[in-house]
Order: C-alpha cells, then structure tokens, then sequence
C-alpha cells in the first residue's frame, strides 16, 4: 500500500508540474497578446509577426501537455 501511494505521489507531482507549466504559459500567452494589442502602432510587422508565431507555438505545446516542449 505504501508503494503503491509512492508512485501516486510520483504521478502525481508529474500531473501538478504540467499543470503549472500550462497556467504559467497560459499567462504569458494572454500578457504578451495583450501588450502586443497595446503596443501594434509601434512595432513592425516582422516582430508582430514573429510574436504570434511564437504564440501559436506556445499554445501547441500547451495542447500537448508534454512539460519539455512547454
């Protein structure tokens, strides 16, 4: 039994850690479309562009639930 709870908890720590990670990009992904909504006048569209490349990347990852590619 207490094996058993051991690798729970190991599973677990793993499912939190994700969790974390997409909370954490989630925030990023909201901050940087908002601040890039603020600030479109003043940046070229090569930076935009490459912004919301990244973004769209970033939210791929988030889909996958895979920690590293987070």
């Amino acid at each position: 039994m207490v094996n058993e709870a051991e690798s729970a908890k190991e599973a677990d720590e793993a499912k939190k850690r994700v969790i974390d990670l997409k909370n954490e990009a989630d925030q990023y992904v909201y901050n940087t479309e908002k601040q890039l909504t603020e600030h479109a006048a003043k940046l070229p569209d090569s930076v935009k562009d490459q912004v919301r490349g990244d973004i769209s990347s970033l939210n791929e990852a988030i889909v996958s639930e895979d920690a590293d590619k987070i």
